[in-house]
C-alpha cells in the first residue's frame, strides 16, 4: 500500500508541477506598459519635487 500512495502522490506532483508550468508559459508582460506608468511617477516625483524646491529667479 505505501508504494501505491508514493506512486500516486509522485503522479499528482507531476501533474501539478505540469500545470504550473503551463500557468507560467502563457503570463506575459507588457512592457510598454510597465515603462509608461514607472516613468509617469517619475516625472510626476521630480514636478513635484521642483515645485516644492524651485526659488525665484534673481
Amino acid at each position: 500500500m505505501p508504494a501505491k500512495l508514493k506512486k500516486n502522490q509522485e503522479f499528482s506532483a507531476n501533474c501539478m508541477w505540469q500545470r504550473n508550468l503551463s500557468t507560467a508559459r502563457d503570463i506575459t508582460i507588457k512592457l510598454e506598459n510597465i515603462f509608461d506608468d514607472s516613468f509617469k511617477l517619475l516625472a510626476d516625483l521630480l514636478n513635484n519635487y521642483k515645485l516644492v524646491n524651485d526659488t525665484d529667479p534673481v
